[in-house]
């Protein structure tokens, strides 16, 4: 089955001279993104940070908006593009982040709804960094792909699901490792901390995702945008 060839084609991935190499390019655009990010988003990242530290759960709206623009600024800058990244740049994702800001609260919203079922534990307490981020994370990169209308939204989030149930096995080795990572940062340090330096290291997430991303829609490029012309 088609599906079944595409899962094991994504764990190629793995094998070490692809993983290295994988490694290094994720390395590299990590690198550029945090210069851009340091350049364009810091203010952003500082309001963010001041907004965790500091807002109570009265003003939970506060982080929850400050949390989305910054990540979807990161998402931006992270993202590979052919335009020169500077104000321009991230403006001309408005539009773009209106329909991120909705995924967001639909994001959070699904997660909260799941800590309220009757599911183990261990998954309702998890961070952010759910096995759920995969879905969200590649539907924004698809999202950021598009021109940003109702339309293409919609689709974004259809081709987000299709993408990580065609690539299952490397999603959720990804998933894992990053839910390990940040478990492990709250088990070592006090909250506060680990919860900026998981906001610091949001880059290096994200970027290997859309390396992912841009790896496997090349090579399914038809699965995804099957009415392509």
């Amino acid at each position: 089955m088609q599906f079944l060839t595409s899962w094991r084609d994504s764990l190629l991935l793995l094998k070490p001279e692809n993983a290295k190499l994988f490694a290094l390019v994720t390395i590299n655009a990590c690198l550029y993104a945090y210069r851009t990010i340091v350049r364009f988003c810091l203010p952003l990242l500082l309001c963010l940070i001041i907004s965790v530290i500091y807002t109570g759960t009265r003003w939970f709206f506060v982080p929850v908006l400050s949390l989305s623009v910054c990540l979807f600024s990161f998402y931006c800058a992270v993202r590979p593009s052919t335009l020169r990244k500077d104000c321009s740049y991230f403006l001309g994702y408005g539009k773009h982040l209106i329909w991120f800001f909705l995924f967001f609260i639909g994001w959070l919203v699904t997660l909260c709804a799941i800590s309220f079922l009757n599911v183990p534990c261990w998954f309702a307490q998890l961070p952010l960094y759910a096995p759920l981020f995969p879905v969200f994370s590649i539907t924004t990169a698809f999202l950021c792909d598009s021109d940003g209308s109702f339309k293409q939204a919609c689709c974004s989030i259809g081709r987000g699901l299709l993408f990580v149930f065609y690539n299952l096995p490397i999603c959720a080795l990804l998933a894992a490792f990053f839910i390990g990572a940040a478990q492990l940062l709250f088990i070592m340090l006090p909250a506060i901390v680990a919860e900026i330096l998981l906001i610091l290291f949001w880059p290096l997430v994200l970027c290997t995702y859309i390396n992912v991303y841009i790896k496997r829609v090349h090579e399914q490029f038809f699965v995804y945008f099957a009415n392509h012309e």
